[in-house]
């Protein structure tokens, strides 16, 4: 059985994307107690008079609307014309009554809706999220909407939800969600609000709101208690939002301390200790100190790294060295200077291939069902967008030793003793010294811990190849027909740190694409290096095509690519420092209309 999660950080650099299933919660709920009943007049609501409107939506633009309660509801005398929040907020959509007779879907008696409103104080939002991410909830979801679960969690729909309540006002049944209540008391000049303003204004706009910004609806940072105004409840209140987001495969923890890419430049770090005395630059005649090194042993490699270090510390200690080509799985050893045993640092190195796309087959019966090559999707929508991340910026402290010296003012009487006669037969002796200038340069070892960082910049652009003649850029961003070939400009620095030997450039960077779900294919960039003072920018492009006719480095778009947005995801990676790797993800979109052969055509000469 699929298994529908939440998402609440962004994957694991380079995690492998298998397929739009997570449902992610967007909902957020508040509320106080409103008692039983809430009885103004003629005026009524009972606990479990509830529901929930359901909007599958494709961007701004519901496909399927429909309202579930563990009942039908039939004793709904008045109700309006079902449209969703945004409807109401981005469109200035007004209440037209319905004429038909108000149902809503009922789920399976097996799997029934919580409780929505909640009367007794607070809200059961941990319940409504565990429902509508539920796997068994979501198929039925899918089944009421007439669609199937894979297509409904594919990444290219989202699940708009509103709270509903069922009451009588002044006599009369109705069906409202937040929003509706909203304007109908607006309708009213606040009669609703003043009859049933506990439950219409309070818990029915509480039951859920946003965390974070989603479909043009700004999250809700106000009070989560008391009669809200109509404004806050059209603009924010009384909804939730659940994305289906792609399946994420997270490797387990690996057993090694470091994970590198075979054939790359890679720092290894390690934090080693100072069972001795201080560890100094040099050895000074009056300062003192002692020289001291931190020894790595590399697969078959030493490496030997003055440590300086005061006694009774430690040291980041670091080395930069190449992997070898083939994984393997190696261990490290790390020999302190003043004794105090070796340390061991599991390292497995991973082989990174590109796994290429195929051909486009353009050759094809039409691009349509059968064709071998990229895989001729009718009902395509372009899931999500990956997000793996990034770490831009790292920082490490070091040790160090400074040697300094001050002036000492002093004197020293110097002794001199003489015998004095006192004429009389005896006398005595006397000191008639002197005072000497003894000042002196004393030299002594500073201790301080410097601060480094490392940065990583990442630039990603993607432009039509040179050779498609019809692109039209409008603002920053490309227009072009399928089956185009597209070009990657991806730039790259990674500097700072206390010298170059500090930091690599990142040294792999990765794309994936929408045709096939941002998983199954991807390819590998390759540098064209360029220098700019110490550290240097890298270029990354796309290599060469082996089915372009002219070789170029493009990768095609395909030509039944419907007409939408087309963006390419990069994750930049590999470059280290004595903080760890520096990491970054990127996109760029360029928007298809139309195919390549619309700029075809025969002439009869």
């Amino acid at each position: 059985m699929k298994r529908i999660f939440f998402f609440l950080v962004a994957a694991a650099l380079l995690a492998s994307v298998a397929g739009a299933t997570g449902g992610d919660p967007n909902i957020e709920g508040g509320g106080g107690g409103i008692g039983e009943g809430g009885v103004v007049g003629d005026s009524a609501w009972n606990p479990g008079d509830d529901g929930v409107r359901v909007s599958i939506m494709d961007g701004t633009t519901a496909v399927c609307t429909f309202d579930l309660s563990n009942s039908e509801r039939t004793r709904t005398q008045i109700s309006f014309v079902k449209k969703h929040k945004l409807k109401y907020k981005n469109e200035g959509g007004q209440l037209d009554v319905s004429s038909e007779t108000y149902r809503s879907k009922v789920p399976p008696l097996s799997n029934p809706l919580p409780t929505i409103i909640s009367s007794g104080g607070g809200s059961n939002i941990a319940a409504i999220r565990s429902y509508f991410t539920d796997e068994v909830v979501v198929r039925d979801i899918a089944n009421k909407a007439r669609m199937t679960y894979e297509e409904l969690t594919s990444g290219a729909y989202k699940l708009l939800l509103e709270p509903m309540a069922y009451f009588k006002y002044n006599g009369v049944q109705y069906a409202m969600s937040a929003t509706e209540a909203a304007l109908f008391d607006i309708k009213v000049s606040g009669d609703l609000r003043y009859q049933m303003g506990r439950m219409t204004h309070q818990n029915l706009p509480f039951a859920m709101f946003l965390e974070r910004a989603d479909l043009t609806i700004s999250p809700w940072t106000g009070p989560t208690t008391g009669r809200q105004s109509n404004i806050d409840i059209l603009n924010q209140l009384g909804v939730g939002i659940v994305t289906f987001l792609p399946e994420v495969t997270i490797p387990d923890p690996p057993d090694a301390e470091y994970v590198y890419r075979a054939d790359t430049n890679v720092i290894t770090a390690a934090l080693v200790p100072n069972h001795g005395g201080d560890l100094t630059p040099y050895v000074h005649s009056e300062a003192g100190g002692s020289e001291g090194y931190a020894t790595f042993h590399i697969n078959g490699t030493t490496y030997r790294k003055q440590m300086i270090c005061p006694a009774g510390n430690s040291q980041l200690m670091w080395v930069e060295w190449h992997t070898p080509s083939t994984p393997c799985e190696l261990i490290i050893t790390v020999t302190p200077p003043n004794g105090g045993g070796d340390i061991e640092i599991p390292v497995r190195v991973e082989l990174l291939a590109e796994k290429t796309p195929p051909d486009p087959g353009y050759d094809g019966p039409g691009q349509g069902p059968g064709i071998t090559g990229t895989e001729y999707r009718p009902n395509f929508r372009p899931v999500q967008t990956p997000d793996w991340g990034g770490n831009t910026h790292t920082s490490w402290e070091q040790w160090v030793a400074t040697l300094e010296r001050e002036w000492v003012e002093d004197e020293e009487w110097e002794e001199n003793w003489e015998w004095v006669d006192d004429g009389a037969g005896g006398g005595s002796w006397e000191d008639n010294g002197w005072w000497s200038d003894c000042s002196y340069w004393r030299y002594y070892w500073e201790w301080s811990l410097a601060s480094y960082d490392a940065y990583l910049d990442v630039d990603f652009k993607l432009e039509p190849n040179s050779r498609v003649q019809t692109a039209e850029l409008r603002g920053s961003t490309y227009t072009i027909k399928s089956g185009y070939g597209l070009d990657a400009e991806c730039k790259t620095r990674a500097y700072g740190g206390g010298g170059t030997s500090d930091v690599t450039v990142a040294q792999n960077v990765l794309a994936v694409f929408p045709e096939f779900d941002y998983a199954t294919y991807y390819r590998l960039l390759v540098p064209e290096p360029t220098y700019h003072s110490t550290f240097p920018r890298v270029t990354w492009g796309f290599r060469r095509n082996v089915y372009s006719y002219y070789s170029e480095p493009t990768h095609f778009t395909p030509l039944w690519y419907p007409d939408t947005d087309y963006t390419v995801a990069v994750a930049v990676f590999d470059a280290w420092t004595p903080g760890g790797m520096l990491y970054a993800s990127a996109k760029d979109t360029v928007k298809i209309r139309g195919t390549m052969y619309d700029d075809w055509y025969i002439r009869v000469i």
